[in-house]
């Protein structure tokens, strides 16, 4: 872009087009300390049986710190000539860049602490620049900044002298504190929602544990339950090595139908962002390993539970890894479904998984998974109370992660001048 191509009121500069009144620095103009920490000793035991906080990149992911997971003694602060950095300290990682939980992280101090050697220190200088406005200044370009600007090449870091080459894009002091301010709001009704999330996700364990250990029984409901073999109430069976080897093409073949493979199953959910396809025809022609509703689909290799329930016909095929469990008359998909991921179910895995080279089960130790269960018509109670705490829960889900796009797209805008609050 031109200078013939900038909106009035706004300039062209090395970081992009940002308001007049905004200046372009870089860290080494506006702060001070540029200082790391330090390891102490890790021989002497004693060293870490201390009081003092002690920090390590680990703990930097966008965050306010207000406990460690290391504590040091004041002999190991003193001896390794730590110093002890105030509440409210700026803190970025700057070593083992190359990875991307690691690469942009950055922290503020809500407690006096010491830090390791990977954690840089930086002190704003007052009336410049404000420590909220650097942080979130930060979470926005950081990871951008370590790759244009961080050395190395198996591990990429920082030196405190790379540090103060970077650049900062400055509002005048009364926006920065605006732009911090609206962003902090953003920050607590995520925390507020992620209280909501954990707080529902332990009732909903709490009902599912109850329910299925029949601790909890639901109204009306008074018989007792049976013991049985999930072979005699199911049929399990996996993908054929000839259906995969003479009708799957190594996936060469575009298809319309999605195969579900054991990587395709995460926390009881479909994952999709790596798909293998076969045509409709050959999923038709292969009925034996065809998914439709009310299919249970669980990986058995490697990682061995997750499940999921097939909600749709003729879309999905069952693929390697993964075992086709189909309910019979007198269970109830749903039931099954809660049932696999409760504790209950997951101890029975445990208790028939082979270990060779990755974990497996095989589809005779599958069909003797042993299986409390009642009436018909509780199961489809119990599933109704589970499948709407489900509902609940992935509602809540949904409005954090949409709230999470706000902020992003609220950063993206306040961090450039693009939205003005001042």
């Amino acid at each position: 872009m031109d200078a013939t191509q900038v909106p009035t009121g706004y300039k062209l500069t090395e970081l992009g087009i940002i308001p007049q009144e905004w200046e372009a620095k870089t860290f080494g103009e506006v702060m001070t300390g540029f200082s790391s920490g330090a390891t102490p000793y890790r021989a002497h035991k004693h060293y870490y049986d201390g009081k003092i906080n002690w920090v390590t990149s680990g703990e930097l992911n966008y965050n306010v710190i207000t406990h460690t997971i290391e504590h040091i003694s004041k002999e190991a602060q003193k001896r390794t000539n730590l110093k002890l950095l105030p509440k409210g300290t700026f803190l970025m990682a700057i070593t083992g860049l190359e990875a991307a939980g690691t690469r942009g992280s950055c922290a503020i101090l809500g407690t006096e602490a010491t830090t390791n050697q990977s954690c840089l220190a930086l002190f704003p200088i007052k009336d410049l620049l404000t420590t909220q406005y650097l942080f979130y200044y930060y979470v926005l370009y950081g990871d951008a900044l370590a790759f244009q600007f961080c050395q190395g090449t198996k591990q990429q870091s920082y030196t405190g002298s790379i540090v103060k080459r970077l650049p900062i894009i400055l509002p005048p002091l009364a926006e920065q504190q605006a732009i911090a301010a609206a962003l902090g709001e953003m920050d607590a009704l995520l925390a507020a929602q992620r209280a909501r999330l954990a707080k529902q996700r332990a009732v909903k364990q709490g009902l599912l544990q109850g329910l299925l250990s029949r601790k909890q029984r639901l109204r009306g409901f008074s018989e007792e339950w049976k013991v049985k073999r999930l072979g005699d109430i199911a049929d399990i069976t996996k993908l054929a090595g000839y259906e995969y080897t003479k009708y799957f093409n190594s996936y060469r073949d575009e298809g319309e139908i999605i195969v579900i493979r054991g990587t395709n199953i995460t926390h009881n959910k479909l994952d999709l962002s790596d798909i293998k396809t076969i045509p409709k025809a050959t999923s038709k022609f292969l009925k034996r390993s065809q998914l439709n509703i009310g299919d249970m689909v669980f990986a058995y290799v490697g990682t061995i539970g997750p499940v999921y329930l097939i909600e749709e016909n003729n879309r999905f095929h069952l693929g390697p890894n993964t075992a086709k469990i189909t309910a019979r008359h007198e269970l109830e998909p749903k039931f099954l479904f809660h049932y696999f991921t409760s504790e209950l179910g997951i101890n029975e895995m445990q208790e028939h998984i082979s270990i060779g080279a990755q974990p497996s089960l095989s589809m005779t130790k599958i069909r003797l998974f042993n299986i409390n269960t009642p009436s018909l018509k509780e199961q489809r109670a119990i599933a109704d109370v589970l499948s709407e705490a489900d509902a609940y829960l992935a509602a809540l889900e949904a409005e954090h992660a949409k709230t999470q796009l706000l902020k992003q797209g609220m950063m993206q805008n306040l961090l450039t001048g693009k939205l003005r609050l001042v």
